[in-house]
């Protein structure tokens, strides 16, 4: 569980980071490149949240945490990167109007 948590909120701090990407980009800049480059430097991003972290993150109960935390950071990469390459397409929608109207 602490995995899909923080994975979410990764994909939220995602969200947010491309939204400021796409206002400060030259309006030359490949979108899917600057896309890419934001989701590869928010990696080790996720990487050190998820080792700061404790397992239960304070509020979970004891049955839904991975004890493992090689096999939870695995799992935890494994949602990011789904939810990166799901929303992709249904998300740039948004920073791109952003970025097209001045914000």
């Amino acid at each position: 569980m602490k995995a899909i948590v923080l994975a979410a909120l990764m994909a939220m701090a995602y969200l947010v980071a491309i939204t400021l990407a796409f206002v400060l980009a030259r309006p030359e800049t490949l979108k899917a490149r600057l896309m890419l480059f934001v989701f590869g430097g928010t990696l080790p991003l996720g990487v050190a949240l998820h080792y700061l972290t404790p397992s239960d993150l304070g509020f979970l109960p004891v049955g839904w945490y991975e004890s493992d935390t090689l096999l939870d950071l695995a799992f935890f990469l494994f949602v990011y990167s789904a939810t990166f390459f799901g929303f992709t397409s249904s998300f740039t929608t948004l920073p791109i109007a952003a970025s097209r109207s001045g914000l």
